[in-house]
């Protein structure tokens, strides 16, 4: 495999995206519902891993596509596994080193498969609408990671950072958003300083399974995404990194990050700013 680039170049980077969330909204989106291979197929026998890795719609990222058999399939994994929270983080290890990203989807629950997916994560990337009530799902967050440290399960403990989401726009900043911001700094929490705005364009997205970039390049939603891109890069420095993206309240921004960030970071810059400089 080529080398990796480096962080902050023009240049594409290797995105996997992993849907283990039993909706597979993600699939459904920029995948494939009607793939041979699933991740479920992959839970219950780990060397079909790279048979399951395909060509998703989000620029040149890879995904391993979900399904609903995802649920029950994690009630398999206890009766399997003294230890099934290590079973994913086993998967994504075994291919963590061919990609610079690997993007984990989870449940809006702390589901078996979410809690693995934060034991293989290096970081937790949690976006939360511009509303103080949107912060309450951090706290499960935190609660299971003092958990795996409790078990031993994390190898390192990874830092949770909230992206905020169906930002309002506008010159002067809503109430709404600063009592977001002050909770969540309460909490100790990083916050992206970039912001995703709310647009009509990016709702229509998801029901033409494509991402923002495909169809709406300049739309202040594909800019924000550009900017996050940015950000995250200089934020992280090298990989590999495994993002586990995760809790939200409602809507489909969770899975909207995950398909715009592989997008955007798996494309040459120019290829997303729609020729923008």
């Amino acid at each position: 495999m080529e080398q990796s680039p480096t962080h902050g170049a023009a240049v594409p980077y290797r995105v996997l995206l992993v849907d283990a969330d039993p909706q597979h909204d993600l699939t459904t989106w920029i995948g494939d519902p009607n793939a041979a291979v699933t991740l479920a197929d992959v839970l219950l026998d780990p060397t079909l891993v790279r048979s399951a890795i395909v060509p998703s719609r989000a620029g040149g990222a890879h995904i391993i596509n979900g399904s609903r058999e995802v649920a029950a399939v994690q009630n398999e994994l206890k009766e399997r596994h003294k230890s099934p929270y290590t079973v994913l983080r086993k998967i994504i290890e075994s291919v963590r080193n061919d990609y610079d990203f690997v993007f984990i989807d989870t449940a809006r629950t702390m589901d078996l498969l979410s809690v693995s997916a934060i034991a293989a994560a290096t970081e937790i990337l949690s976006p939360i609408d511009c509303d103080p009530m949107a912060v309450k799902g951090l706290g499960l967050i935190r609660q299971s990671l003092s958990e795996l440290e409790e078990a031993e399960l994390l190898r390192t403990r990874p830092t949770i950072r909230v992206l905020l989401t169906k930002y309002p726009g506008g010159k002067t900043q809503p109430a709404v958003v600063r009592d977001t911001v002050e909770y969540v700094r309460e909490l100790d929490v990083p916050v992206f300083k970039t912001v995703i705005r709310f647009s009509e364009q990016s709702r229509g997205a998801f029901p033409q399974s494509e991402t923002v970039f495909t169809l709406f390049p300049r739309s202040i939603t594909a800019e924000d995404y550009r900017t996050l891109r940015g950000e995250l890069l200089s934020t992280l420095g090298e990989g590999p990194h495994i993002v586990v993206v995760s809790i939200e309240k409602g809507g489909v921004m969770k899975t909207s990050t995950v398909a715009s960030l592989g997008h955007a970071l798996s494309t040459p810059v120019e290829a997303v700013t729609g020729g923008a400089a």
